[in-house]
């Protein structure tokens, strides 16, 4: 599935672009334009439309609905902690996240009805398979929730960070472009080049490196009693795994907070989990089903943002006045948001 809708990412990934070209001059906030670009991704995996407009004054309303789930998800709850409270929803979170569940299914509960009058003999989207394995409506709406929710958030996040380093470090930003120059030249870079472009995947995982978006993978809880490395984990101990520590850790990396590409071009370290000094998708059997995804989307939106765009800072700031700091909310999120000009460069 991934494969047969390489040209939709691209297709889409050019109306990013094309929209930021209209934008000469003006200051734009790229991480929402990249959540909503990620939105028409996976809206056409999963059903084969666009469900985020650029222009409109309801033109991000999926994206708000969604991003207000994540952040009630995200939020501390009682009930967590003291499960006899679950039933009460004293902090009313239950309550409002099924208020824009409600809204969110809405918009396409259409699409739905309309696919299982007209289902389609072989599958173009996810909907056609749910549909053709007899998913009823609870669990469609499930699947897509899951789908749209934590994966465009972590990769809209991830591809915010990327440009923001290497709009601070110029340097590593002319490697790039030169990398991009010699290997694409003047056509559009498509995912089929990814491949061929080691050090802007190097980049990318840097980036994941330094600026995880989801600092701690999704909590485990242990079967059984085991020893780990001396410890003990006590059986139905809830397990974190902190990948924001792991990828500082001075003990493995040289200079861990410097953004430096190159450790990655030096290394045979890749995102499957076999390394576990970097594990930004986790490791194993429960590794995140949004790693194939997200390793393609991303660095296709980050190229195709720098080979296509320069970016300057508002008010004349320089570079290196970038602020870089760290905010943990839905994601770990650059703080304040990259807010840029972009101009186009082809």
């Amino acid at each position: 599935m991934l494969q047969v809708q390489e040209h939709v990412r691209e297709q889409k990934v050019a109306e990013l672009v094309e929209f930021l070209k209209g934008k000469e001059g003006q200051v734009v906030k790229i991480s929402q334009l990249v959540f909503g670009t990620l939105l028409n991704i996976l809206g056409n995996v999963i059903f084969s439309k666009d469900v985020f407009r650029y222009v409109g004054a309801d033109g991000d309303k999926m994206q708000t609905l969604i991003k207000e789930m994540l952040m009630i998800g995200a939020a501390p709850n009682l009930a967590e902690f003291w499960p006899i409270f679950e039933e009460f929803d004293l902090q009313g979170l239950k309550k409002r996240c099924n208020q824009r569940f409600s809204e969110v299914m809405k918009m396409w509960k259409g699409t739905v009805e309309e696919r299982k009058v007209k289902r389609n003999e072989e599958p173009k989207d996810m909907l056609d398979v749910l549909l053709l394995n007899d998913f009823n409506d609870a669990q469609i709406n499930a699947v897509f929730l899951e789908t749209f929710g934590p994966g465009s958030e972590t990769s809209s996040a991830t591809s915010e960070w990327a440009l923001a380093e290497l709009i601070k470090n110029p340097h590593i930003l002319a490697k790039v472009r030169q990398e991009l120059d010699q290997v694409v030249g003047k056509s559009t870079v498509k995912e089929s080049d990814l491949p061929h472009l080691p050090y802007l995947q190097a980049c990318i995982k840097e980036t994941m490196r330094l600026h995880p978006a989801a600092p701690f993978l999704l909590p485990h809880r242990a079967v059984e009693t085991c020893p780990v490395m001396g410890y003990t984990i006590p059986k139905d101990t809830q397990v974190l795994v902190n990948i924001y520590a792991i990828g500082r850790d001075p003990k493995t990396w040289k200079e861990p907070t410097t953004f430096k590409p190159e450790r990655f071009l030096e290394s045979d370290v890749d995102y499957y989990g076999k390394h576990f000094e970097f594990i930004p998708f986790g490791a194993g059997r429960r590794q995140c089903v949004g790693m194939p995804l997200a390793t393609r989307t991303i660095p296709l939106i980050v190229s195709n943002l720098v080979q296509t765009l320069d970016w300057s800072l508002p008010d004349g700031k320089l570079p290196q006045d970038l602020v870089m700091n760290e905010s943990l909310s839905l994601s770990l999120a650059l703080d304040p948001t990259l807010t840029v000009i972009p101009k186009s460069r082809v």
